[in-house]
This record gives C-alpha cells, structure tokens and sequence, in this order.
C-alpha cells in the first residue's frame, strides 16, 4: 500500500470553487447593549450588567459558609471553596502533580516544555 491519500470527494456544486475549500463561517459578533456607566465593558443581558456593577460598588454577597471571605461573583465562591476541600481536579498528564485551578495547571505545563522561548536579557537562564 501507498501513502495515505484523502478521500476523493464529489464534484463541486455550482457555487463551490475547486480550487479553494469553503471558509468556515464566523458568528457575527454578541449584540452588547447594556454598557456599564463606570467602565468600558458591555453585557448581553441586563442581568449580566447588574451582577457586574455589584463588584464596583464594593458589595460581595456570596459568602464563604467555611470562612469569613466573601465573593462578588458565584462562580469565585466556588474556586474559593476548593481551598476548603482540597480538591484538585485538574491532574498534570506528564507527572503526579494536581491543581485547583486550571490556570494553575497550564503555568505548571510550562515545566514540561522542551524549549524555553523566553531568555532572560540579565543571565543566561531561559523560561
């Protein structure tokens, strides 16, 4: 047997170009009309904008049942809370190590990393 080929495909349609594929379609981009008066961002929903303005004011009503912080958002409560419990659901794929937070495991991906693209401009240490 040969290299692997592509399967043949049909003969394109009438609006179809057989020398290049069809692109992909895009979604148009979200409608965000509820902006808010304090900053530059801008909500679907006006309940989204609401949850929001909560955090410029200062107000955190997600309390922590297990400590005495509390959260503007329900989703940080919930990172919050693995604090408590020790739960580590995101595990390395390359050694036994386990984290919280998934942007935790992705800085600790960079260990793995056969090249360092960041040299230090000072010593002769890469990152």
């Amino acid at each position: 047997q040969g290299p692997l080929q592509k399967p043949s495909q049909s003969a394109p349609g009438p609006t179809a170009s057989a020398s290049a594929p069809p692109r992909p379609r895009r979604r148009p981009p979200p409608q965000r009309p509820h902006r808010c008066p304090d900053c530059d961002k801008a909500f679907s929903y006006p309940s989204k904008l609401a949850t929001h303005r909560l955090a410029h004011g200062g107000a955190r009503p997600h309390p922590c049942p297990d400590c005495p912080k509390a959260f503007s958002y329900p989703s940080k409560l919930a990172a919050h809370r693995l604090t408590h419990s020790g739960a580590r659901p995101h595990p390395c794929p390359h050694c036994p190590k386990a984290f919280g937070h998934r942007s935790k495991l992705a800085a600790h991906l960079w260990t793995h990393a056969p090249t360092r693209p960041y040299p230090c401009p000072d010593c002769p240490k890469s990152f």
